[in-house]
């Protein structure tokens, strides 16, 4: 009966998509072997005597199986045995997927993309520039050369029980072909950072992934950044749960190492230096730094702009569709790894692809946030779209002292504007702000510094107000999340010990 033919599917579907029955794990290989030739058998009298449509109730039976377990998943309800099947078809499907066919003219393309980060001063600027009209891109002629054509993987995991055997170890190679290895010297001993002081010979932007890999990224872009080798030996940890959570998330990703360039960490406009004079203006919120480990010195601008060089770079490279960048400190636990492992395929960073399809940037903000205070721990960017690589170059162009969002919020204020999207004119009013008073304007009226009506206010508007407006500019969503329910971004407790480890405290 057709009711049984779909129950028995089911049940199949239902064990293929990890939510098999517990007795499952008691079947011996004969009668597995057994129980997939009977469901075979069943299948064709199904099809040839009973005319039901197989596929379609198999299909069906995947989707509900599908939602059962994600469903479960986000309840947290996952049982151990559960939890197996979930890593256990993970790695089978990874074990099936077919080997790439070889693409010339992409491989040609990619080829060219790694020849142009080569190149520097005003020929570097040319050939990296990738903005159609009104180019926010004079900052390239100085950036020095970037090697993007390198690949980088963790060969020597070390935590656990192994940690105090084998010292961490991150291996790879350059564009050039040129292999390296780093190793974490042990904490107390005397051993000097060789080799990690001085790090790669070019900020470099690798793909992850064996150096004898062949894969070709592609797709939506995980991109992770450090400023130096010993900041990743630093943030070990948060390292290989990022490759832990790209890999169980579908996505391949890449891993920025390298110091911003002196002449970029050095320089920024007039009206920046006007601020920066200003004791008041240019002082950091509270204690914290906005330098990350590694930096020589402190200069005028925060390194944490190297993430930024790293996305625009990215989005340039040949079969990529996006990037979609979180920072290192950001944390999966075992229950959201089950979720990206549960996480349907391909996967595009974003939980909501119907908010989501057709962003050209986006980062995120918080419910009563104007459209401009975004984080910049999580960011997308559209590969090969105007309007992402023109406000990646507006965020290096109004680069100004303390950490990046000043940086980032000036640019989308200033984009917006240029689209007609704001209340009124932009009047260059965050560059009297402090830090915390741009946070909460809006929100708290000791900060709302506007003598004019609010509707007027060129710093008043909600996501959903500039959208309306400017509908075609796509940069924000206030439904669209990305890596939602994926990451923690928060400081994680010193009590639970998820940095540390017998190596360079």
């Amino acid at each position: 009966r057709n009711a049984g033919d779909g129950d028995a599917a089911n049940s199949a579907a239902g064990r293929a998509a990890g939510g098999g029955n517990e007795e499952d794990d008691f079947l011996d290989s004969g009668e597995k072997a057994r129980e997939v030739q009977l469901v075979a058998q069943f299948k064709a009298f199904a099809s040839e005597v009973a005319h039901v449509d197989v596929a379609a109730v198999e299909a069906a039976a995947e989707a509900k199986a599908q939602q059962s377990l994600e469903a479960k998943v986000r309840r947290g309800e996952l049982s151990a045995a559960e939890e197996a099947r979930l890593v256990e078809r993970f790695r089978a499907e990874r074990a099936a997927a077919p080997a790439e066919e070889e693409n010339p003219e992409l491989a040609g393309r990619i080829d060219a993309w790694v020849q142009n980060w080569r190149a520097e001063g005003r020929a570097g600027k040319q050939v990296r520039c990738r903005e159609s009209r009104a180019k926010a891109c004079h900052w390239l002629e100085k950036l020095g050369p970037v090697d993007v054509g390198c690949r980088v993987s963790i060969a020597s995991l070390s935590m656990g029980v192994a940690r105090a055997k084998t010292p961490p170890t991150l291996e790879g190679t350059t564009g050039d072909g040129v292999d390296f290895t780093f190793k974490a010297p042990i904490r107390g001993s005397k051993e000097p950072f060789d080799g990690i002081r001085g790090g790669l010979p070019l900020p470099s932007l690798c793909a992850y992934g064996a150096k004898t890999s062949k894969r070709t990224p592609r797709g939506v872009i995980g991109l992770v950044a450090a400023s130096s080798v010993e900041y990743v030996f630093r943030q070990w940890g948060a390292v290989a749960n990022k490759a832990t959570l790209f890999a169980a998330a579908g996505l391949d990703w890449s891993l920025w190492i390298g110091e911003l360039d002196k002449r970029l960490a050095t320089t920024a406009s007039a009206e920046c230096l006007t601020r920066q004079a200003n004791a008041a203006l240019a002082a950091a919120p509270g204690q914290f730094d906005s330098v990350y480990v590694g930096n020589a010195s402190r200069h005028l601008n925060s390194n944490h702009l190297v993430k930024v060089i790293a996305a625009y770079a990215l989005v340039q490279r040949p079969g990529v569709t996006g990037v979609a960048y979180v920072d290192v400190d950001a944390m999966t636990d075992r229950q959201q790894l089950m979720r990206a492992l549960a996480t349907p395929k391909p996967y595009s960073g974003f939980d909501q692809p119907e908010s989501a399809r057709g962003l050209r940037f986006w980062s995120h903000t918080a419910p009563g946030d104007q459209f401009w205070q975004t984080s910049s721990s999580r960011f997308f960017a559209r590969a090969d779209d105007d309007v992402a690589s023109k406000l990646l170059g507006l965020w290096l162009a109004n680069r100004c002292g303390f950490g990046d969002r000043l940086a980032l919020w000036t640019s989308l204020l200033r984009y917006a504007e240029s689209h007609k999207c704001l209340r009124g004119p932009y009047d260059g009013r965050l560059t009297n702000l402090t830090y915390g008073q741009a946070a909460t304007y809006g929100r708290d009226p000791a900060t709302t510094l506007w003598s004019g009506p609010a509707a007027l206010d060129p710093l008043l508007g909600e996501c959903d107000e500039i959208s309306d407006k400017c509908w075609k500019l796509r940069i924000c969503d206030a439904e669209a999340k990305l890596f939602e329910g994926l990451v923690t971004h928060a400081t994680v407790s010193s009590a639970t010990d998820a940095r540390r480890f017998p190596f360079v405290d």
